[in-house]
């Protein structure tokens, strides 16, 4: 322990650094230690014979094997301690944060609400008697409000995109035509054909899978050449035990160099005034799509459009994997 070396001993009686006296009762004649990390030992261990022996060397070089093998194996328990702690430490840092984004975001509602309501009432009571400079200011209110309102829902939506036990097989065409129907208007408006063939089954949550698929379509719709009618093809395929799916669009696509940043939180590649929005659309997708065990990621991007990937995981093969014995 003093020298981290280990220390031979063939006669404990013969040799001054061993108290024969408290050996006498036992069985020991002679005895091999050898200290467990050598650095800065944490311990020692301890190898006894009935006899006065001296092992050969490579009997020392075994036990020191073993020493050195436990000596990483505490340090790895320990590690994984530490780690442990600093995992639940950000969890725990995670959840306050996303119920602090809950709270201020649902308090700022009602106070914005009010501002909406306000500002309307304005705009129709007075609105005759004002000049074009005092409309003008009233707009930019309600635009920008409106925009605070958007933003909120957003985060609001984000925050409320966390794990969710119990995840079960659902049919993702009927999710999709779900959507479909909440974004009839305007999918309408803009003219746009909406192209999907059969889509698999897939284990999860059908509200967070809605608004997953409701976010890319949105951008979509939105992020389109002017003048252009939007066009979305959406296709599945097997990606191992689970499912890719691909949304296509014929917009202003991604540069390569942002397909990363772009499920960011609050990231936006376009002005406010070109193309409104949060920047929370994808960010949001991506964590959906992670609470699912799955990853999303953009796989086309350029002049003639987007393609978005993710996957989903496959619920027959995450029941051939939950009722696989263990070994």
């Amino acid at each position: 322990m003093l020298n981290g070396t280990p220390a031979v001993i063939p006669d404990i009686y013969a040799d001054a650094r061993i108290p024969a006296e408290a050996y006498r009762p036992t069985f020991v004649k002679s005895l091999a230690m050898v200290p467990i990390r050598r650095g800065a030992p944490i311990g020692a261990i301890g190898n006894y014979w009935a006899e006065p022996y001296e092992p050969p060397r490579e009997v020392v070089a075994v036990l020191q094997a073993l020493a050195d093998t436990i000596s990483i194996a505490m340090e790895n328990a320990q590690l994984y301690g530490e780690l442990t702690k600093q995992v639940a430490a950000l969890e725990e840092a995670n959840g306050e944060l996303s119920r602090f984004a809950w709270v201020a975001s649902h308090d700022l509602q009602e106070p914005l609400r009010t501002i909406v309501t306000q500002v309307e009432m304005l705009a129709r009571r007075y609105g005759d008697q004002l000049d074009e400079r005092a409309k003008g200011y009233i707009d930019r209110a309600a635009q920008g409000a409106t925009r605070l309102q958007d933003l909120i829902a957003g985060l609001l939506t984000h925050t409320r995109a966390e794990r969710i036990q119990g995840f079960r097989p659902l049919a993702l065409d009927d999710v999709l035509k779900n959507v479909l129907d909440d974004l009839g208007e305007g999918i309408a408006s803009s003219g746009a054909s909406i192209d999907y063939g059969a889509l698999p089954r897939v284990l999860g949550d059908a509200a967070l899978l809605g608004r997953l698929l409701q976010n890319l379509l949105t951008n979509a719709l939105k992020f389109q050449h002017a003048g252009t009618v939007p066009r979305i093809l959406i296709r599945a395929e097997p990606d191992g035990k689970s499912w890719r799916i691909r949304v296509s669009d014929n917009g202003i696509g991604v540069a390569g160099e942002y397909r990363e940043k772009v499920f960011g939180l609050f990231q936006r590649l376009n002005s406010q005034d070109a193309y409104p929005g949060s920047g929370i659309g994808l960010a949001t997708c991506r964590k959906i799509v992670e609470l699912h065990g799955g990853r999303i990621w953009i796989d086309r991007g350029d002049a003639r459009g987007t393609d978005i990937c993710f996957t989903l995981p496959d619920p027959e093969s995450a029941i051939r994997t939950q009722s696989r014995p263990h070994e």
